[in-house]
């Protein structure tokens, strides 16, 4: 995957001087760069490893440094910002920084040095709230550069700077990404994986109290339907006591051993519907319409 790096007040040889680092050639380069990099430029030195294979990058320039030319020169958030502090010089005094900025309560206040009303963009744009940002500044400029830390900057390097501390800080700051990019997505996909399993509980919380309200109701109707048999066979037992010839009690301990045979017949079917109603077969027996819904 290759990954877009935007840099923003960088001038000529600086620009020729980070693409040579990251071994590229500038894609927006402002003029052509001195082959002679004059003593003091702020990176100096010859890289001393090469970047990643797996570590593609496409480099993006902007060619001035208001916030219309930076998100014209990368309309699509890149994956990592450098910006270098001296090189943001104030916009044209007919093109106010303020003016670029969408959103009501997003203007820094045209007071602010550039570097900062870009980083403060940054910060509060959603789409480049995440993205590294990496400073770069001279020794003389270490309080700006602390400044920035505490404005949301993630890094920065003082100047002049070898390619292998470029380098290992643009990948430090991808890696730091990436892998808050993973814990992200793996946060979201374990939270979608609770939301199911908490789904799933629900619905299966909602087949059980279903089977047990059914449960209930046919006890209370078994209740009701075993007390017909029951009765019979008091009474049954109440004439036997009274019958005056053999063909009376006959009869009666007839309706007796039927009672009995109808009252074990009751029990035995309210065992098996017990049974035969767990939280998943109710639901299939509602699906199917062989039980009424409670």
């Amino acid at each position: 995957m290759t990954k877009k790096i935007l840099t923003v007040g960088a001038d000529a040889s600086l620009q020729t001087a980070i693409a040579e680092t990251l071994s590229l050639t500038p894609l927006q380069a402002q003029s052509k760069p001195n082959e002679n990099p004059a003593e003091g430029h702020p990176i100096v030195g010859e890289a001393t490893e090469e970047p990643a294979e797996n570590d593609r990058f496409e480099l993006v320039f902007a060619r001035e440094t208001d916030l219309s030319s930076v998100q014209n020169a990368s309309p699509e958030p890149p994956q990592l910002i450098i910006c270098h502090i001296e090189g943001c010089c104030p916009p044209p005094s007919n093109r106010p920084l303020a003016n670029s900025y969408s959103s009501a309560g997003d203007h820094p206040g045209n007071n602010q040095p550039q570097w900062q009303s870009l980083l403060h963009h940054w910060r509060q744009n959603a789409a480049t709230a995440q993205v590294p940002i990496i400073l770069l500044a001279s020794s003389d400029n270490l309080s700006s550069a602390r400044q920035g830390m505490e404005l949301g900057a993630d890094d920065y390097l003082l100047t002049p700077v070898s390619p292998k501390i470029l380098i290992g800080a643009i990948q430090a700051r991808l890696r730091r990404k990436t892998s808050a990019e993973d814990m992200q997505q793996q946060t979201q996909l374990l939270a979608q994986a609770l939301k199911n399993e908490l789904s799933s509980l629900q619905n299966e919380l909602k087949d059980v109290k279903r089977a047990e309200a059914l449960k209930s109701k046919l006890l209370k109707q078994a209740a009701q339907d075993l007390r017909e048999p029951l009765a019979n066979i008091n009474m049954a037992l109440h004439l036997l006591k009274s019958a005056g010839c053999d063909v009376e009690r006959d009869r009666y301990i007839s309706i007796l051993e039927s009672e009995c045979v109808r009252e074990l017949n009751m029990l035995d079917d309210l065992n098996n519907v017990q049974t035969l109603l767990t939280p998943n077969n109710t639901s299939l027996l509602q699906k199917f319409q062989v039980l009424a819904n409670s």
